[in-house]
């Protein structure tokens, strides 16, 4: 008689078992063989495209919620090494920037230092420190797992915005200078990062990660319903970049579209917007409404960890932003998908984070 092995385990017994499992327990299953490595696989892109969400606490405490389990786990053995705040999000990996303090000759200089770090495997890795910069923007480009990956810094200071880049493994940063005098949001998209940012206008640039250089995307002028430095940039699901702002009455969300082929920034409609689910973060971006997302249509979800008082809300895109009071707060729970955040609710940095396994990054 033929001795059974575990990769002979029917595909549908199989996926059965795992949907069944919480992503600690199902990742390790995916070692065990290449059959259930692609069930694994399977399971997460075809029916995920609602993000995680990541929290930490002070003592080094992480935590990942599943918004398919509606629950929340301790990331056992996580690094205690991030103290600071997270500047980006993609690929299952957070770049934090940690404020580090230094000694020279009895002088006190301030120092950071970004991190990346992921929660799915406890990976970090540490990049050069740097001289602190309150200024400064950052994000970076691929999953260091691939040669393409680098963490990129924005900065204002004294006319002059620097470019600082750096790769896994580096010694020291890259600089390049440009003329300009503030910095906005940035945002990555393949081998580009884009950047708000001001020189007399405020523009909207792209620096070429594999060139090296800064390119003027628009020459149109971006849309004044608001102070630009208030800007958001969103990346969706497209690969489009998206500009938030306010309308021009101030009562509402207004997102914009850069058509390239006549230059200029374009409204997106309502109608467009109704088809997706909006994310506000450290990295924002847009999923389609579709599969697990498809109740969430047409709703923004944000975190605001610089406020201890509403540091997440949940409104439709087109929601009027004057109302006060119950109004509002009737809207912070609305949605079934991650009420359970509210049960699992403390004053902590949230984080929305994509896992490695998710349909939107393969």
């Amino acid at each position: 008689m033929k001795k059974s092995k575990w990769a002979d385990l029917p595909m549908e017994i199989l996926r059965r078992i795992m949907e069944k499992l919480f992503w600690s327990e199902r990742l390790p299953s995916c070692l065990v063989c290449k059959t259930w490595h692609e069930c694994f696989l399977e399971i997460q892109n075809e029916e995920q495209f609602l993000p995680w969400v990541m929290t930490m606490e002070h003592g080094g405490i992480c935590n990942l919620g599943d918004p398919a389990k509606q629950a929340s786990q301790i990331v056992e053995g996580a690094t205690h090494d991030l103290l600071g705040y997270a500047c980006a999000s993609r690929y299952g990996w957070v770049l934090f920037l940690n404020d580090l303090d230094d000694y020279d000759n009895d002088l006190t200089i301030d120092y950071e230092q970004y991190i990346l770090y992921s929660p799915f495997t406890n990976e970090v890795i540490k990049f050069p420190k740097l001289i602190e910069d309150y200024t400064s923007k950052a994000t970076f480009s691929h999953s260091p797992g691939s040669p393409n990956c680098m963490v990129i810094v924005f900065s204002a200071e004294n006319r002059k915005i620097s470019i600082k880049t750096c790769q896994p493994g580096d010694k020291s940063w890259k600089i390049f200078e440009i003329k300009g005098d503030k910095v906005g949001q940035v945002a990555c998209v393949g081998d580009f990062v884009y950047c708000i940012y001001s020189d007399d206008d405020w523009k909207l640039g792209a620096f070429n990660i594999k060139q090296q250089e800064l390119l003027q995307v628009s020459s149109g002028i971006l849309p004044m319903n608001t102070d630009p430095s208030q800007y958001s940039l969103l990346v969706a699901f497209n690969e489009d970049i998206l500009l938030q702002s306010l309308s021009s009455d101030k009562t509402r969300s207004q997102y914009w579209r850069l058509d390239l082929s006549e230059d200029k920034w374009v409204v997106v409609e309502d109608e467009i917007m109704k088809k997706h689910v909006i994310f506000e973060g450290c990295t924002s971006f847009t999923v389609p409404a579709v599969r697990d997302a498809r109740q969430s249509a047409g709703m923004v979800y944000s975190f605001n960890n610089c406020s201890s008082l509403s540091d997440f809300s949940c409104l439709p895109f087109d929601a009027d932003l004057t109302l006060r009071g119950p109004e509002v707060r009737h809207h912070r729970w609305l949605n079934g998908d991650y009420k359970w955040l509210e049960e699992d609710y403390k004053p902590r940095e949230k984080i929305w984070i994509q896992p490695p396994f998710q349909r939107i990054w393969r």
